[in-house]
């Protein structure tokens, strides 16, 4: 093992079992040396009598509090600039830490993840190894410029023979700046002969001892970077200035390239950082559902209470699955790990699958979106392909332009060219800045909401979309322009093996309008679960929602408020829904009512119909039935 190649590790927690899953870590991946303290009084020594690459430390380890262990690493000789990984419960220790030393410090979450780990640890291994390639460097330029100024002290009388032979370029400079000398390397350093440089003006005011950087023109039109020094001399028997020059061209083009690559190291981290951030909420906003209903279910509730509760586990479920799917993904991806399926299948079959998706889309109806579909009249066009893959960008992108658009029309499609075929996704939203162009297929990137929005989502969706594209042996671009829209095109390569085309594009527009905007709805239920999940059906289409818990309040409403529709539950105290329905009739006969119960007998909906209700919905209520019947009222 290289030993510019190993590092050496102290992990500083009072949890044993913590320790270990961190040292079974590092060995997986990593060329290390691991020592372990229980306490801050064992870390103390450790630190005092051994030098670190790099200390991961409890958040708050026994006997001494991390900050003023953390100021005990600060203040060490052998380790004040070691990088430090904080364990924390805090998902946001920073705020009370003091200000931080010059060197990079992460902090990872208690439960510690595998995959977090894993990639903050190459992260630092990564800046370590950076950083001591460019001491070993710096130490070398260091040493030589210090023997060869040595070297020229001692010779200065005498000096003939040492500057031609040294690397470094030299002159001799009187006092009206005219170069009277240059040596074989100085003619090197300015690409010119010395005819060309003795007796012309040196052009850089020279100061006394010290070293100044300055720019060197040579005579092909380059210019690069001398660091000069100078030292006090004689010629001619009068006094001059004898000038060293190192040529430190190719040194700061190495800094100028370890600062970017520091800098997008940091960027990287920050975007991971976020991300891990806004992940920590998108997955436990899920997970408190699962786990919040989960712990209600026992034998003590009703059938329709546990279906309430089973579907709300099954809908946080489908959407933590989605999270879990992009990270999956992505890990794949970078990996190289992504297995592409190529089968023939029907485009037109596919392309109005996504469409038949998202033509009953909540977000796509609750914003009154119009959705429209382009291609080539055909009724079968097959294609050799991965179906899957081609369906996953399709719905990323199109979930994307519904997302940022809140009027207008999101439309998508194909059109055939050569030998690929060239989709598009486009939306009437607010467009983006060409400067964003680029970053948006980042990963972990996620352009500024509005002051008025949240982000949501996790920052990966066009990243997999791009990848996905490439692995197809496609490209992916866009077009837009802000406040009119957005158009995302991509191509993938296919095998044409059926295509009986027409000249004529097939197209269609759909506006299903949802029509509930500015409507007042009153929902009759007496079990508190059942009116949650309706107010969460329709809680964001801008509607005003009154609840009745039993008949007689249903009446009352009904008689206060102008209400557009009315959902009814049939069982209820106090007075029926039945004979609620009657009593509304009698003074509001045109108010449409919707009856929502869970009987199901073959006779439910004739008696429901009978009492005056306009139409009938069972229980378990099925969200789309439900969005349909309500649109058709109240349009």
């Amino acid at each position: 093992m290289n030993e510019d190649s190993y590092y050496r590790i102290l992990i500083a927690d009072n949890n044993s079992e913590e320790i270990e899953a961190i040292r079974e870590i590092i060995s997986s991946g990593f060329p290390a040396s691991v020592d372990t303290t229980l306490s801050s009084k064992e870390a103390i020594m450790q630190i005092d009598y051994h030098v670190y690459d790099l200390i991961i430390m409890n958040f708050d380890v026994n006997e001494r509090s991390d900050i003023k262990l953390k100021e005990y690493i600060s203040s060490s000789f052998l380790n004040s600039n070691s990088n430090i990984i904080f364990i924390t419960d805090n998902d946001d220790p920073q705020t009370s830490l003091p200000e931080k030393v010059k060197r990079l410090e992460s902090f990872i979450t208690r439960p510690i993840k595998r995959n977090e780990l894993f990639q903050l640890l190459q992260l630092h291994f990564l800046l370590i190894k950076k950083e001591q390639e460019f001491h070993v460097q710096w130490k070398e330029e260091k040493k030589k410029r210090e023997l060869l100024e040595n070297e020229i002290e001692k010779s200065r009388k005498d000096f003939g023979n040492i500057v031609e032979r040294s690397s470094n370029g030299i002159l001799i400079v009187d006092q009206e700046g005219m170069i009277q000398f240059v040596n074989e390397a100085g003619e090197k350093v300015f690409l010119r002969q010395k005819d060309e440089l003795v007796g012309h003006q040196f052009g850089v005011l020279l100061g006394f001892d010290k070293r100044t950087e300055i720019d060197i023109v040579r005579s092909d039109g380059e210019v690069g970077v001398g660091e000069i020094t100078t030292v006090d001399t004689e010629w001619d028997g009068k006094p001059a200035k004898l000038v060293i020059i190192n040529d430190i061209t190719k040194h700061k083009k190495l800094q100028e390239s370890l600062e970017i690559a520091m800098q997008k190291a940091q960027e990287s981290d920050r975007l991971k950082t976020a991300f891990l951030a806004n992940m920590s909420h998108e997955i436990r906003t899920p997970l408190n559902g699962i786990l919040g209903f989960s712990q209600l279910l026992d034998n003590n509730i009703d059938a329709e209470r546990k279906h309430f509760y089973v579907s709300s586990i099954i809908s946080c479920g489908n959407y933590l699955l989605d999270i879990i799917s992009d990270i999956i993904d992505i890990s794949q991806i970078e990996s190289g790990q992504m297995v592409i399926n190529e089968s023939e299948f029907n485009l037109i079959e596919l392309i109005n699958e996504v469409y038949e998706m998202y033509r009953i889309n909540a977000k796509v109806l609750a914003k009154n979106l119009e959705l429209g579909l382009e291609y080539p009249h055909a009724e079968s066009i097959m294609v050799h392909s991965d179906p899957s893959r081609l369906k996953q960008i399709l719905i990323n992108l199109l979930n994307n332009a519904v997302k940022f658009t809140d009027k207008g029309k999101v439309s998508y499609g194909f059109e055939i060219k050569d030998a690929r075929i060239q989709f598009f996704v486009r939306d009437t939203g607010p467009g983006i800045a060409k400067s964003d162009f680029e970053i948006i297929f980042e990963r972990f990137r996620q352009l500024e909401a509005p002051k008025n929005k949240l982000n949501e989502g996790n920052g990966l969706g066009l990243s997999i979309c791009m990848a996905l594209v490439h692995l197809l042996g496609g490209e992916i671009w866009l077009e837009s322009e802000l406040n009119v829209g957005t158009t995302f095109y991509f191509t993938i390569p296919v095998l044409l093996t059926d295509m009986p085309l027409s000249d004529t594009t097939f197209s269609k527009t759909s506006k299903v309008k949802a029509g509930f905007r500015n409507k007042k709805i009153l929902i009759v239920e007496d079990e508190e679960s059942n009116f949650y999940f309706m107010q969460a059906v329709i809680k964001d289409l801008d509607t005003t929602i009154f609840w009745a818990k039993d008949g007689q309040e249903a009446v009352e409403i009904a008689m206060k408020e102008d209400v557009d529709l009315i959902l009814m539950d049939m069982k209820l105290p106090v007075k029926s829904g039945y004979d609620a329905v009657k009593e509304i009739r009698k003074q509001k006969p045109t108010i449409p009512i919707i009856a929502q119960t869970a009987y199901a007998l073959s006779n439910d909906k004739e008696k429901v119909l009978a009492a005056g209700c306009n139409d009938y919905i069972a229980k378990p209520i099925k969200v789309d039935e439900l969005m349909y019947k309500m649109n058709s009222f109240l349009n």
